[in-house]
Formats: C-alpha cells, sequence, structure tokens
C-alpha cells in the first residue's frame, strides 16, 4: 500500500504578515472565507490549518459555508496562546496560575473549536516558554508546568 498524504495550508501564509517591523502589516488583510477560497484554486491543498485569532474574527458558519463550497477540511486550529502580550512570559509555564489557567482554557475552547468544524487536531506552539537567557527562570519548574498543562 503507498501512502498519499494529504496535503494542507496554513491560512497564516495568507495573511497581512505583520512584525514588529510594521505590525499594520504589508498588506490589507483578506477575510477568512476569500483565504479559503483561494487555498481550493491550489490544487494540492486538500485541508487547513486555521488559528484561533483567525477564526474568532469571523462566524463559524462563514467558515463551515466556505469549506462546504471548497471542498476543503480542517485539519488543525492553532490555539493561539503565544502572540497575547499576558503570556510575555509563557503560557502554560507562566509563574502567575492564574495566567496559566487562562493559556489552558484557551487551548481547551480550542479544543472544541476544531472538533466543531471537523478537525481532529490543535496545533500548540509554545514560542514565548522559557528565557533566553541562562538562570533567568526556574527552568524545572517551567518544565513541570509545561508537562502539567499539556497533561490536563
Amino acid at each position: 500500500m503507498t501512502f498519499v498524504p494529504k496535503l494542507g495550508a496554513h491560512c497564516g501564509a495568507w495573511d497581512r504578515h505583520a512584525n514588529r517591523f510594521n505590525p499594520r502589516g504589508y498588506q490589507e488583510p483578506l477575510p477568512l472565507s476569500e483565504i479559503i477560497h483561494q487555498i481550493a484554486r491550489l490544487s494540492d491543498f486538500k485541508g487547513l490549518d486555521l488559528s484561533r485569532s483567525m477564526v474568532e474574527k469571523v462566524t463559524l458558519s462563514e467558515i463551515k459555508n466556505a469549506l462546504a463550497q471548497t471542498g476543503l477540511q480542517v485539519i488543525s486550529v492553532a490555539a493561539s496562546i503565544s502572540g497575547n502580550p499576558k503570556w510575555l512570559h509563557g503560557a502554560f509555564t507562566n509563574p502567575d496560575p492564574q495566567l496559566r489557567r487562562q493559556a489552558i482554557q484557551v487551548v481547551k475552547e480550542t479544543m472544541d473549536l476544531v472538533l466543531e468544524l471537523g478537525g481532529s487536531q490543535v496545533n500548540l506552539w509554545f514560542g514565548r516558554e522559557g528565557f533566553d537567557y541562562c538562570f533567568a527562570a526556574d527552568y524545572p519548574a517551567a518544565w513541570q508546568r509545561l508537562v502539567d498543562g499539556v497533561r490536563e
């Protein structure tokens, strides 16, 4: 039996590409439904990787309609727990238990969201977990908080 991978596209690649040098981005943002239709015109893609921050800007019915029109499927939804300034010192590893609890709740809500959209995976990108300098944190404690958060 030959393995044939299903290719999916991360919708963020069609976003406005804001960064620290240009927070407004380099182009006008496209509506998510338009991004989905553009991806559908690329014949190799069968699925989408969405980010929760993109999904929150539209209604679920808009997304479901665009999926039905294009035949694409949601592969995963990224929880978007690293871009918010409140998690500057980590989401799951944050020393503040209240901020950790909020991050875990966002992931749980994202799990429900991905199921609602017919997907099966949550993308956890821990881009702000940890510190850049030696001895800047209690690393064993932070690691344990990360493990505990993922376990929950």
